[in-house]
């Protein structure tokens, strides 16, 4: 979702803006679970439970999501 959030500067001009939905959370609090998964449509039980942690997906590609970490697996 974030990454689809980011205008591209090969896209023309009149190409809309894709939104993330829902609110940020208030980072003036200690996370104690997925900052995202409130806004996230692919969110797990685990992702209200535990805050993820960042692993190398490929070369130089990394993730801080439950969906991409092969112990929970991909849905």
């Amino acid at each position: 979702r974030l990454l689809s959030a980011i205008p591209r500067l090969n896209q023309a001009k009149d190409h809309p803006l894709v939104p993330i939905e829902g609110t940020p959370p208030n980072l003036n609090h200690e996370l104690k679970n997925c900052g995202f998964c409130a806004r996230c449509p692919d969110a797990m039980n685990i992702c209200a439970q535990q805050t993820p942690s960042l692993f190398e997906v490929s070369n130089c590609h990394f993730s801080a999501c439950f969906k991409h970490d092969p112990r929970f697996g991909k849905r």
